[in-house]
């Protein structure tokens, strides 16, 4: 049985004709067989790419797919009570009741809004009573003496967030480490932990690479040069799949080997160019977790395929 997987859907630019989101959503539709526990839908607010209000793309992929949708929520742009309204409108207008909560691009910033600890506590009550579920994101490399990212992870928890979602990996030591520590907190404080889905994404073009450190991704300079140094787009591809192959069966095996819960993974095509490629993506990380006796376990029942 595969792992349980996501995949992240990037929403059509603001503007775009019917031609143009049809377009877009043909190009996902082969995503509709893909066995997945959800789409997930990013909320974008830094002017790199303007998109189509993120609720109407998600209930759109909804009802074209048949399969579950997760809306992601930048908390700090908005106090609590917005924050309810529109997790109630999200509900009851696109019938969508899975939410991922954001925070701020920077801890030195100081922000208008609820922090994502408020507004797991504030939107817990409505949004389990309707069967739905929280999540966060997590940085796999955000360890600090102080509000270790175990920590961070567990105090979530705690508020309401029943998975973490990760920022995109290109190697796995942080992710392996943080997944063995959170669950040696949560076992030695008697906590429950998220269910993790950890991050990936297939990279094509040199402008892949300049993307991704431009948002913040750390890549190995081993792994940049080998995909910079490729001598084709195809052949930069295929090292991209072995490469993210290879960090999935790391983190399952690490999993199975240090006693802690099976993760998942959320495929992200980040760029428009590269949608199939993400969707191929996801076979050839259904096929690696097929290998793993934990691998079919899911701790968001919120989240539940069939499939897996």
């Amino acid at each position: 049985m595969a792992c349980p997987i996501l995949f992240e859907a990037l929403p059509p630019q603001v503007e775009s004709t019917d031609e143009q989101w049809q377009d877009h959503l043909d190009l996902l539709d082969p995503l509709r067989r893909a066995g997945l526990a959800a789409i997930n839908v990013p909320e974008i607010v830094n002017g790199h790419y303007t998109t189509v209000e993120p609720r109407a793309f998600a209930a759109a992929l909804q009802r074209r797919l048949g399969t579950k949708v997760i809306l992601n929520r930048i908390t700090v742009h908005h106090t609590l009570p917005q924050l309810r309204g529109w997790v109630a409108e999200s509900r009851l207008g696109h019938g969508i009741d899975t939410f991922v909560l954001v925070g701020g691009e920077s801890s030195k910033q100081t922000y208008p809004g609820a922090t994502v600890l408020d507004a797991l506590h504030g939107l817990r009550p409505p949004v389990e009573a309707a069967k739905g579920a929280l999540g966060v994101i997590t940085i796999p490399t955000r360890r600090r003496p102080v509000g270790d990212e175990p920590e961070r992870l567990l105090a979530k928890a705690a508020a309401g967030a029943r998975f973490a979602i990760s920022q995109i990996l290109c190697e796995p030591g942080a992710a392996v480490r943080l997944q063995k520590d959170l669950a040696e907190a949560a076992q030695s404080s008697g906590r429950a932990a998220p269910q993790l889905f950890w991050s990936l994404a297939p990279v094509a073009r040199p402008r892949d690479l300049d993307f991704l450190k431009w948002l913040g991704v750390d890549i190995p300079p081993a792994v940049e040069g080998e995909l910079r140094g490729a001598a084709t787009p195809a052949a930069r591809l295929e090292a991209s799949v072995r490469l993210n192959e290879g960090i999935a069966r790391d983190l399952l095996a690490a999993a199975e080997r240090d006693g802690a819960p099976a993760p998942g993974f959320c495929v992200e095509h980040v760029m428009l160019s590269n949608i199939e490629a993400g969707i191929a993506l996801v076979d050839r990380i259904k096929d690696v977790g097929r290998g793993f006796r934990g691998s079919a376990r899911a701790a968001v029942p919120a989240l539940a395929a069939s499939t897996w």
